[in-house]
C-alpha cells in the first residue's frame, strides 16, 4: 500500500471515529461549539506543532485560505447539525454527493447520467428511512456535502500553493473564529473530564489527524484513488455508529449506501478516464 492511499484510509477511520464521539458531545453543547472546539483546537495544535507564530504566517492568508476557512465551517456545522437528527452512517452517505460531484463535474455522458441517477436513488432510499419530522437532518447533509467538494478543491490549492499545512491551520483558524460567535451562543456544557476528554477526542480525531493526512494525501493522488478510497466513508460510519453509539442501519438504509458508494466509485473511475 503507497503512503498516499494509507495516508486517506487513516483519514476516513479517524475522522469517523470522532465524528461518532462528537455526536455524544452534542447533548451538552450546540453544533457550532463542537466545531468551534474541533478546528480551533486542530488550528492551534498545527502551530505547535510547526512552531510557526501567527506573524510568520501572514504570507500564507490568500483569498483560497479564507474561502478554505469559510468552506470548513459550513461544512462541519452542517454535519453535526445532520448527525444530531440521523444516524451517523446515514449523514456520511448523504454527504458523500460531495466528493462524487466534484468527480463528476456536469453531466456530460449518459453513463454520468446514470451514474448521477443511481447516487440519487441511493439517498432517496436513505431518506425513506428517516422519520418526517427529521427531514432537516437530509438537508443539513447536503449542505455538508457541498461543503466538503468545495474544502477538497481548496485545500489541495492551497497546500500546493504553500507547500506546507501552514495555511491549512490559518484555514482553520478562520472556520472556528466563524463558528465561535454562534457556538458560544448555544454553550451549554459543563466542564467535566469526561466532557474535557470527548472534546480532545473530537479535536485530535475529527479535525487534526483528517485533514493533515488528506493534506498530504492529495498531494499526490488521483481523482480515482481518491473517489474510490472516500466511498468506503459510509462503512467506516457505521461501524463507528454502532460502536460508539449503538446505532444499527436497516436494510433499506444500507441499499441505498451500497448505491450511492457504487455511484462514487464509478464517478472516480469516470473521472480518471476523462483526464
Amino acid at each position: 500500500m503507497n503512503r498516499p492511499v494509507a495516508f486517506s484510509l487513516g483519514s476516513i477511520v479517524s475522522v469517523q471515529a470522532g465524528s461518532a464521539i462528537g455526536a455524544g458531545l452534542l447533548d451538552e453543547l450546540a453544533a457550532p461549539a463542537v466545531v468551534s472546539l474541533r478546528l480551533g483546537g486542530a488550528a492551534l495544535v498545527l502551530l505547535v506543532i510547526r512552531r510557526r507564530s501567527l506573524v510568520q504566517l501572514r504570507a500564507a492568508v490568500g483569498r483560497d485560505v479564507a474561502f478554505l476557512g469559510v468552506a470548513l465551517a459550513v461544512m462541519n456545522v452542517s454535519f453535526y447539525e445532520a448527525i444530531d437528527r440521523i444516524p451517523l452512517a446515514s449523514a456520511v452517505t448523504v454527504e458523500l454527493l460531495g466528493p462524487l460531484g466534484l468527480a463528476l463535474g456536469l453531466a456530460r455522458t449518459r453513463r454520468d447520467l446514470s451514474v448521477a441517477l443511481l447516487a440519487l436513488t441511493g439517498v432517496a432510499a436513505i431518506g425513506g428511512t428517516i422519520p418526517a419530522g427529521e427531514g432537516a437532518g437530509i438537508l443539513f447533509a447536503l449542505i455538508a456535502a457541498g461543503g466538503w467538494a468545495a474544502s477538497i478543491v481548496l485545500n489541495r490549492r492551497v497546500v500546493l500553493s504553500s507547500g506546507s499545512l501552514d495555511g491549512l491551520s490559518i484555514a482553520l483558524l478562520i472556520g472556528a473564529a466563524a463558528t465561535l460567535p454562534l457556538g458560544a451562543a448555544g454553550a451549554s456544557m459543563l466542564i467535566t473530564p469526561a466532557t474535557v476528554a470527548m472534546v480532545v477526542g473530537v479535536v485530535v480525531l475529527s479535525a487534526l489527524v483528517p485533514l493533515s493526512l488528506d493534506a498530504l494525501g492529495l498531494r499526490s493522488m488521483t481523482a480515482r484513488t481518491y473517489g474510490l478510497l472516500m466511498s468506503l466513508s459510509p462503512v467506516a460510519a457505521a461501524l463507528s455508529g454502532f460502536v460508539l453509539l449503538d446505532q444499527t442501519v436497516g436494510a433499506v438504509a444500507i441499499a441505498g449506501g451500497v448505491l450511492v458508494m457504487g455511484a462514487s466509485g464509478a464517478g472516480a473511475f469516470r473521472a480518471s478516464a476523462q483526464r
